[in-house]
């Protein structure tokens, strides 16, 4: 199994083997001694922190824009997904907004303690009086927040 491992997955005790790797930025969200002391065991059994490239970052980050999850993800998220494009591997998270996005670039997900998430769609409505929209800002027509919401 190549995989990718998002921070959830050093919070966890869940046995991990195969080809592991994670990114620099999942590795300083990790502060605890707990994560750290996982980090450093899986580390020592092959673990490998890699940073994805450019292009490919700035196609997850369209991507993610584009199933409507680019307001929600962080910069961890979009390297994670980045990562896993690149290397053709599967993301171990229990993140839910990062697994939709995952789903909807065609990248093989593997859910740590929940089940996973189903593919889902957003559409954006305006707060204020209704209408629907193609992203998220304030309505035009009244000015009111446009929010995200689960079709």
């Amino acid at each position: 199994m190549k995989a990718v491992l998002d921070s959830p997955a050093f919070f966890s005790s869940i046995g991990l083997s195969g080809e592991l790797y994670t990114t620099p930025l999942v590795v300083a969200e990790l502060k605890d001694l707990r994560s750290k002391v996982r980090f450093d065991l899986l580390c020592e059994s092959g673990l490998r922190v890699q940073e994805p490239g450019r292009e490919t970052r700035a196609r997850v980050r369209e991507a993610a824009t584009r199933c409507g999850e680019g307001e929600v993800l962080s910069e961890t998220d979009l390297e994670v997904l980045a990562l896993s494009l690149e290397l053709q591997a599967g993301i171990v998270t229990d993140d839910y907004a990062l697994q939709n996005a995952a789903y909807r670039m065609g990248i093989p997900v593997i859910p740590l303690h929940q089940k996973g998430a189903r593919r889902f769609t957003w559409r954006y409505r305006c707060t204020g009086c209704g209408r629907l929209y193609e992203a998220p800002g304030e309505c035009p027509v009244c000015g009111a927040p446009i929010k995200r919401r689960l079709k």
